[in-house]
Formats: structure tokens, C-alpha cells, sequence
């Protein structure tokens, strides 16, 4: 789990709001930070069909994945309410995107790909991307969040 701090003048705003505003308005502004690392993560996840992977799968491998979604399309958003706690999930969604794991937390070595039910010669190196996307938007979440949180007390103020 990630703890972000320095949000302490956001907080300090949303305070302002009638706390059952500030409920909907608190979910909005994790919601509207979590959709600016989404969108990132979609851009850095590493796709197949760019690196010819999918070529290299036997036959029967790559006509049960035929109809699976790339991983850029798995990328979704969930917010979760614990009591005066909001927190937004951001990743692959099961079970389309089930094996997102090797990708971003394969071992610093790289591993051995199984090719038709056996190890092969090919490494698979990590290629994480939903951290980078995480850390690579740190001030366009805020500026999000601080979005959100300004339009809502606009509103209250007419």
C-alpha cells in the first residue's frame, strides 16, 4: 500500500464542505487522481503485439488467447470506502488481466519464458509499469485531486 502525504491544504479544504458532501466530493477526488495513473499506466504497459511475443506462443496457445483483451484494455479503477478512508484500487482487472504480475513483479533476473509447455532459451524481463505510472504522475494526481475539491466548493458557494 502506498500512503500519500502532503495533501495536508487539501484536507484542510475539504473540511470546509458539509461533512455528507464531503463524502461524495472525497470519493470524486481519489477517483479523479487514480483515473490520471490509469491513463498513464495504459500508455507504459507492454503490449505483445509490439514485441512479437504473441508470434513465438505454439498454435493452440495463440488461438485460446485469440479473443483475449490486450492488457491496456484491463487497466481499470475501483474505489473503496473504510469509514473516513477512501482509496482507489488501480491495475488489470481479473480475470482479463490475471497475468499482469509477471510483467511487473518478475525478480530483478530475468526468468525463462515456457514455450509450448517447456522452458525456453528466451528471458522475460520485468517491465514494470503500473509503479512508474504511479510515480510519473504524482503532480498531475494532485492537480486532479485539487480540481475536484475547488469545483465542489465553488458549487456550495452558490
Amino acid at each position: 500500500m502506498i500512503d500519500v502525504t502532503g495533501y495536508d491544504e487539501l484536507v484542510k479544504q475539504l473540511e470546509r464542505i458539509d461533512e455528507t458532501l464531503r463524502r461524495r466530493v472525497t470519493r470524486d477526488c481519489v477517483r479523479a487522481g487514480a483515473e490520471v495513473v490509469a491513463a498513464r499506466a495504459r500508455q507504459l504497459c507492454p503490449r505483445s503485439a509490439n514485441t512479437g511475443s504473441a508470434e513465438l506462443q505454439s498454435q493452440e496457445t495463440q488461438a485460446e488467447r485469440a479473443d483475449a483483451k490486450p492488457l491496456a484494455e484491463t487497466i481499470g479503477i475501483e474505489v473503496r470506502d473504510y469509514g473516513d478512508r477512501v482509496l482507489a484500487l488501480v491495475g488489470p482487472e481479473h480475470p482479463a488481466g490475471a497475468l499482469s504480475h509477471l510483467n511487473e513483479f518478475a525478480d530483478e533476473d530475468a526468468y525463462l519464458r515456457v514455450l509450448w509447455g517447456r522452458k525456453s532459451a528466451l528471458e522475460a524481463k520485468p517491465q514494470p509499469f503500473m509503479r512508474r505510472a504511479f510515480d510519473e504522475t504524482r503532480e498531475a494526481q494532485q492537480a486532479a485531486m485539487e480540481g475536484v475539491v475547488a469545483q465542489a466548493l465553488q458549487d456550495v458557494s452558490h
